[in-house]
């Protein structure tokens, strides 16, 4: 059924797909479609606002180009049509939006940066692109606010010039002998869009 005790075999999988056939067969005799109405949300801070938007030119400030979806022999066309990429210290992505969540769905890797946070005016932290797996480049989240007033919102994400502390993806990489100092240089960030729970600015 399953050689990893995670993803199913053929033999799974056409498992799967028969238990799934009866069941929809099943339900093809139950009535007739009908209107239901929606209950009240079991939470407050459900999802059903979240969306993602798109990053544009206007949002940037200072050294950023616009790529294709692919770092080194990584390439990500299912989640991004192109990624917006600044190795420059000191660059800026600043949006408005109206809600209480906002997040970038982004890159992690050898080389990501840090970067300070500010939600209207206030700094709120710095941001460390690095984790034991940060040897390869992979799709990432980074958190920006979350629990906000309902209303209308701006965001600066600032890339810094000192890197994270790599040590510990280094000393992953070395085990793994997949080490390549150039790599690790340098500070970059790598970004696809942006996720808010709430509508764009002007939306």
């Amino acid at each position: 059924f399953s050689s990893d005790g995670v993803r199913p075999s053929a033999a799974g999988n056409t498992a799967y797909a028969a238990s799934i056939a009866e069941a929809l067969d099943a339900l093809a005799d139950v009535g007739e479609p009908v209107a239901h109405p929606m209950p009240t949300p079991l939470a407050n801070e459900n999802l059903q606002r979240a969306t993602q938007i798109p990053i544009t030119a206007a949002m940037l400030e200072g050294d950023w180009q616009q790529t294709p979806p692919t770092v080194g022999s990584r390439s990500f066309p299912r989640q991004f049509d192109h990624l917006w990429v600044t190795r420059t210290p000191g660059a800026k992505l600043t949006f408005s939006f109206t809600g209480t969540d906002a997040s970038l769905f982004n890159l992690m890797g050898p080389d990501g940066g840090q970067v300070r946070v500010t939600v209207d005016g206030v700094v709120v932290g710095v941001k460390k692109q690095v984790d034991r797996w940060s040897y390869y480049h992979r799709l990432a989240g980074m958190g920006l606010a979350s629990r906000l007033e309902d209303t209308e919102h701006t965001i600066t994400v600032e890339l810094l010039p000192d890197p994270p502390d790599r040590t510990v993806p280094i000393e992953e990489a070395q085990r793994l002998n997949q080490y390549d100092p150039a790599a690790f240089e340098g500070v970059a960030l790598y970004i696809g869009a942006i996720r808010i729970v709430g509508e764009p600015a002007g939306g």
